[in-house]
């Protein structure tokens, strides 16, 4: 049987419609909405876009704040 290797080289994008900008962090879109703080960037065509390197900024963030204790985690537990 002959094997054929197809190389495909795409570049991400870095500017994503909002239920993208959702997707790319793992929400829903309206979940995305209501907790994320980072602003969309308004283009001049009207179109409001998310930026995935402010986007990483926020996710960064989200992992240095979660520092808690295994005492933390059992207390919200019950």
């Amino acid at each position: 049987m002959n094997r054929a290797v197809i190389e495909v080289k795409a570049k991400p994008l870095r500017l994503l419609s909002r239920d993208d900008a959702a997707a790319y962090c793992c929400l829903p879109p309206k979940r995305f909405e209501a907790l994320c703080p980072v602003a969309a960037i308004p283009l001049p065509t009207g179109k409001r876009v998310f930026d995935t390197h402010d986007l990483d900024r926020w996710i960064e963030s989200l992992k240095a704040n979660a520092t808690d204790t295994d005492a933390d985690i059992l207390d919200r537990l019950g």
